[in-house]
Parts: structure tokens; sequence; C-alpha cells
């Protein structure tokens, strides 16, 4: 099996924050005052966890580590940030 190309694992790191954001969004304004929307947001951000993880084990010994690594850590940066917001 082919491992994926370098941009991809960037995409797939940014596309995790985005699909976090969109459902923390969206649990927000279902429940804009409960906690289901903090437990939704909570529940997905510490889903991304392992993506990360494997996508941190897919750029090992490439080229392109640095990049796929800087991604994964805005990505995940941002996703944190993001729970972090919406739970307090």
């Amino acid at each position: 099996m082919r491992s994926p190309t370098p941009w991809r694992l960037v995409t797939l790191a940014f596309a995790a924050w985005a699909a976090v954001f969109v459902i923390g969004y969206a649990a927000a304004l279902l429940d804009p005052a409960g906690l289901v929307a903090k437990a939704i947001i909570a529940a997905t951000a510490v889903a991304t966890i392992p993506l990360f993880v494997w996508i941190a084990r897919q750029a090992k010994g490439r080229r392109e580590a640095v990049m796929i690594n800087t991604a994964i850590g805005i990505a995940a940066m941002s996703t944190a940030f993001q729970a972090l917001v919406v739970i307090a």
C-alpha cells in the first residue's frame, strides 16, 4: 500500500481542524448555553489526537517532515484553543 503524499497529510491535518470547527459551531448554535455543546466540542477535539499521531507517524523519515509536523502543530494548537474557548 502506498503511503499518502505530504500534501495530503497536510490537508488532512487542516481538514481535521476544519471538521472540529464546523461540528463545534453547529453544536454551539443548536445548544448555545448547554453542556451538550461543550461535551461535543471536547469529544471531537480529543478524537483528533489519534489522527494527528497517525499523521506524525506517516511523516517520520520523510524529507517533508518539517512541513507536515508544522501543519500538525498549527492544526492541533488551533483545535485545542477552539475547544478551550468554547468550554470556558
